[in-house]
């Protein structure tokens, strides 16, 4: 049996997301140049010297320039009322309230909701 040590070349993300490729795995390529190729029909950029997947390239966009923001959408939770909106370039949400005043409403109702289960007792009933 013959060992034989090939050297090859991957598409790395500088913009640190844990895995660009999704679930098919990181291509593999005998040259940088086919790499480079590959990379350009896949959406990837170089942006300020960095090598960039689609989603980061987006989020880096974001930062830079400000969001591309879709309409507000009126949302209730157990009477709780918030708005929510999305990026329509990257995957950024955006609630009014904001999430730092919001998230603590939303856990006091879900503290109180426990706290009522739990004195209803076995079954429901109190």
């Amino acid at each position: 049996m013959t060992f034989k040590t090939k050297t090859c070349f991957e598409i790395v993300c500088d913009g640190g997301c844990d895995n660009p490729w999704d679930d098919d795995g990181t291509p593999h390529f005998d040259t940088e140049a086919e790499a480079a190729t590959y990379a350009k029909s896949a959406g990837w950029s170089v942006f300020d010297g960095r090598a960039l997947c689609p989603s980061c390239l987006s989020k880096v966009t974001c930062e830079r320039t400000g969001h591309q923001w879709g309409d507000w959408f009126a949302r209730d939770h157990h009477g709780i009322a918030y708005r929510t909106r999305w990026c329509n370039r990257c995957d950024e949400r955006g609630y009014d309230p904001p999430v730092d005043e919001l998230y603590p409403r939303l856990q006091a109702l879900r503290d109180a909701e426990e706290i009522l289960r739990a004195a209803a007792g076995p079954g429901g009933q109190s």
